[in-house]
């Protein structure tokens, strides 16, 4: 009976951390998007899954009452030295090999067998439990992560990242990385240059000195080129054309022709 008993107790364990392992693979919005899309898998694992917290309390607590009386019925029928390496061999092969492994199939089946009856029992003691977490949250905040990362996560990370005293990444590397994640939040407003501050050029104007000095002066590149009124834009002068240029004449002739509009 002690053996029999053990060996029940080992595998409850084993099972329990299985399940435990599965349950937390996929992250509960993931699972929540799949059912809604009409996966009956992840239909019958999001009923035990969207407990959330109560679902990890009743799972740990069965792997700490099966784990304590699993080595409490294995000493009493094994001398300590086998006990001892049984035990060791035990919690090697539960906490450690078991929750890195890849979630199989069997454990998978399992898993589903097992969501029925474990959203019946949650849905009763959840409740207390639920008062509980919020009691200690609202003393203690404890941060847990769903598991899928959004943009802003990312940007928090690298805000982080700039301020740690044993950051070894670079400070511009991290800026680039910022922007990259940053870019598709602007818009045009954000970047553009009011048109008041806006050098334009008329396109029958005389390449020289006087229109390099004036036009370097602004402090722009790039230069809008207007036929009769100026909101007649008919093509963009570029500083560096305007230095390449080895002869006199007009802006017609070293102006880009194509014009582009920007909402």
């Amino acid at each position: 009976m002690p053996l029999t008993l053990t060996i029940i107790l080992a595998a409850a364990v084993l099972l329990t951390i299985s399940l435990q392992k599965t349950y937390s693979a996929v992250p509960v919005k993931e699972l929540k998007r799949r059912a809604r899309n009409h996966d009956e898998v992840a239909r019958v694992l999001y009923d035990a899954v969207s407990y959330s917290h109560s679902l990890r309390a009743v799972l740990w607590t069965l792997i700490c009452v099966t784990s304590a009386g699993f080595f409490v019925a294995l000493t009493l029928i094994a001398p300590v030295i086998v006990a001892l390496a049984i035990s060791i061999m035990v919690v090697w092969l539960s906490f450690i090999w078991l929750p890195n492994s890849r979630v199989t199939a069997i454990g998978q089946r399992i898993a589903l067998w097992c969501a029925p009856p474990l959203a019946w029992v949650l849905q009763f003691i959840h409740p207390p439990i639920d008062q509980t977490y919020q009691f200690i949250r609202q003393h203690r905040p404890i941060n847990v992560h769903t598991g899928l990362y959004q943009k802003s996560d990312l940007v928090d990370l690298i805000n982080r990242q700039q301020v740690q005293t044993d950051n070894r990444i670079d400070k511009a590397e991290l800026d680039v990385a910022k922007h990259a994640l940053t870019f598709g939040d602007l818009n045009v407003r954000d970047r553009l240059t009011p048109k008041r501050v806006v050098s334009m050029v008329k396109i029958d104007e005389p390449i020289g000195p006087v229109l390099m000095t004036e036009l370097h002066e602004s402090g722009h590149s790039r230069f809008p080129v207007y036929d009769g009124k100026k909101n007649n834009i008919v093509g963009m002068l570029y500083m560096r054309d305007l230095i390449k240029a080895k002869h006199t004449g007009t802006v017609r002739s070293i102006m880009h022709q194509e014009v582009c509009y920007i909402h």
